[in-house]
């Protein structure tokens, strides 16, 4: 690995994840002060040039990469790779870009061109906000923690939750002007380049 980190995961048990540039990803060693990457049995992650990574209910954590589809890890260590994401239409994507896990352990996955989610029961399917994101580019999707969610898109910043998707207007928010979203736990935004 690199000293050069795409993105970094905390899971449920407090270890810390780190996605290299140069493809593959690793885990903070914190007894033995190292960074251990994951190559056994990881196959096509070894390499894959991961961009986003999340954990659900079950205790897997998903890694979404560019160029190299989604990744699921076990608790027991097992790697089931999804090549390609559903998209709209009956099409398919190999760009898995941004992933959010929800309470219900429904996983949002942003692609190049639109959001879908993996619903608890393993199923894909569009979002409910499909034919508004169609096409467009999906950088980061947040849990605001009251059961909506923010989205971060090459058009801007948007809100969903069950009274629907809503653009939001500010200017930390314009269109292509930050890489990284995040929620604090008071519900306050962060924007980073």
């Amino acid at each position: 690995p690199d000293n050069l980190v795409n993105t970094l995961h905390v899971d449920a048990d407090d270890d810390v994840w780190l996605a290299f540039s140069s493809g593959g990803v690793g885990r903070i060693d914190a007894r033995r002060q190292a960074v251990r990457p994951l190559d056994e049995g990881s196959g096509a992650l070894a390499d894959a040039q991961v961009w986003a990574m999340a954990h659900t209910a079950d205790g897997a954590l998903w890694f979404g990469a560019f160029g190299g589809g989604l990744f699921r890890r076990d608790r027991s260590g097992a790697i089931t790779h999804y090549e390609e994401v559903p998209v709209g239409g009956g099409a398919r994507s190999e760009h898995a870009i941004a992933l959010a896990t929800a309470p219900d352990g429904t996983l949002w996955i942003g692609t190049r061109s639109e959001l879908w989610r993996r619903g608890p029961d393993g199923r894909f399917a569009p979002s409910p906000w499909s034919a508004a994101l169609a096409g467009v580019r999906v950088h980061g999707v947040r849990p605001d923690g009251r059961g909506g969610r923010w989205i971060h898109t090459q058009r801007g910043l948007y809100f969903a939750d069950a009274s629907g998707l809503r653009r939001f207007r500010h200017p930390a928010a314009a269109e292509g002007d930050y890489q990284q979203m995040l929620v604090d736990r008071q519900g306050g935004l962060w924007f980073g380049d």
